[in-house]
């Protein structure tokens, strides 16, 4: 028997149940069906046809906004990722060219790593976000999505470093060098601050040792300080002062003299290496070997001052005084009591002499002492982490430009979860039409 037309209108379509699950998995975890059957029998009024409608549309509108943002997420994530991939690159061949020079297997290798691991970020990440959706156990998706943020950890901090290095490694270098130009500087310093201190006792001695051989030979001809004329042991410690101080003031001139020349090539060296390495027509590295050379070059002639015989000069020149003091006689048995007097003051001139060439020769040792390290070798890694606090923008943007090649690829991620969520889980659908047969016609048989 035929059914009436309003019963077909009371028909509506089958509806799938999904049973209840746990929050977590019911948003992110696949999940199997189990259809239930109920037959909605209620008829649509007009108006509750046009708002579903509507909300058909708005459903259509939404997805075709998440499509395309999920595009220009995957578009920003490639450019972020080959813009990484070319600051990697460059930041990598930079530390290898500082050790082993410009080299095609290093720029080839350079070039394999770089891409290597941008890639690895991209396409491991993406695709472990899109099987994640294929995970039924909670605890396996849970998993897959903590491995995800460690990896993506090292991910982002090891290319962002690189890039970092890209646009840093240059101006930290360089800066470097600067620094140990300075440090030059002041070891050189230090090398002829010896001169200066020395510079005065060579005068000094020959003043004094001229005031002694006026006072032997007033003792000599008229007795001055004794009374009795000729040779005695006021004239002859005073003699022997005059030739001690006027023999080393001669040889610690010699060695200042020498001192001098070697100091004058020292700063002539010094400023060669501060033109060089400001020189920004050479590259860092040729900049960076020629500092090398230099401050070794300079450092020979720190150690060719330090052995140029001042400090021998001075040293032999001290011993001779202290000599000298030591053979005035001291006994008043010998000397009458002005003769006593007349040596004391001589020995008390010599002890003052001797104590002026102990604190020079002090500072020689001291200068020796400090020409040690001139110059510090670091990786090009070290020396941007040195001064990395002068390059705060750079590292904003090495960073935030890996992040957000993350940023797009959880945001592709999520898409992918969603797009699944919304493909198991659907609403209720459009009512269909239940075909249900009618009167079949008999066709006529021909002739």
């Amino acid at each position: 028997m035929p059914l009436k037309p309003a019963l077909w209108e009371t028909i509506m379509a089958i509806k799938t149940k999904v049973p209840g699950a746990s929050w977590l998995k019911s948003l992110f975890g696949r999940k199997e069906r189990n259809p239930g059957f109920a037959w909605d029998v209620n008829v649509l009024s007009d108006s509750e046809a046009e708002e579903k409608q509507r909300e058909d549309e708005r459903r259509r509108k939404r997805s075709r906004a998440h499509a395309v943002s999920a595009k220009l997420a995957e578009l920003g994530c490639l450019t972020a990722v080959f813009l990484t991939a070319d600051m990697v690159q460059k930041g990598l061949y930079k530390e290898l060219v500082r050790f082993y020079g410009e080299s095609l297997p290093y720029w080839l290798m350079s070039v394999s790593v770089a891409f290597g691991l941008s890639l690895c970020i991209y396409i491991g990440f993406l695709m472990a976000s899109k099987l994640s959706t294929t995970m039924e156990r909670t605890s396996s998706y849970i998993a897959g999505w903590v491995c995800i943020f460690f990896f993506c950890l090292w991910a982002v901090g090891t290319s962002s470093w690189y890039a970092f290095m890209s646009t840093t490694g240059i101006p930290a270098l360089e800066m470097q060098l600067n620094a140990a130009v300075d440090k030059l500087e002041k070891s050189v310093d230090q090398a002829t601050h010896q001169i200066k201190n020395a510079r005065g006792m060579p005068t000094a001695m020959a003043s004094k040792a001229a005031g002694f051989m006026v006072r032997g030979d007033s003792e000599a001809k008229g007795g001055g300080a004794t009374g009795a004329r000729g040779a005695g042991p006021v004239s002859q410690s005073l003699e022997g002062a005059a030739a001690v101080l006027n023999t080393g003031a001669a040889e610690i001139r010699a060695a200042i003299d020498k001192a001098d020349q070697d100091a004058l090539k020292m700063r002539e060296k010094l400023r060669d290496i501060s033109a060089i390495v400001n020189k920004r027509e050479m590259s860092i590295f040729e900049r960076e070997a020629a500092f090398m050379a230099g401050a070794s070059e300079l450092r020979s002639l720190i150690g060719a001052m330090n052995s140029a015989g001042l400090g021998e000069m001075v040293r032999s020149t001290l011993a001779a005084v202290e000599s000298a003091v030591s053979v005035m006689p001291t006994d008043g048995s010998k000397v009458g009591a002005r003769q006593e007097a007349a040596i004391e003051q001589t020995r008390a001139d010599m002890e003052t002499i001797a104590a002026a060439l102990r604190k020079i020769l002090d500072d020689l040792q001291g200068s020796q002492a400090l020409s040690g390290s001139l110059v510090e070798t670091a990786s090009l890694s070290q020396v941007v982490w040195d001064h990395k606090h002068n390059f705060k923008p750079a590292l904003a943007l090495a960073i935030g430009i890996d992040l957000f090649a993350v940023w797009a690829l959880i945001f592709l991620g999520i898409h992918g979860l969603e797009k699944v969520r919304r493909s198991e889980v659907r609403p209720a659908a459009a009512v269909p039409a239940i075909a249900v047969p009618g009167p079949v016609k008999k066709k006529k048989a021909r002739a």
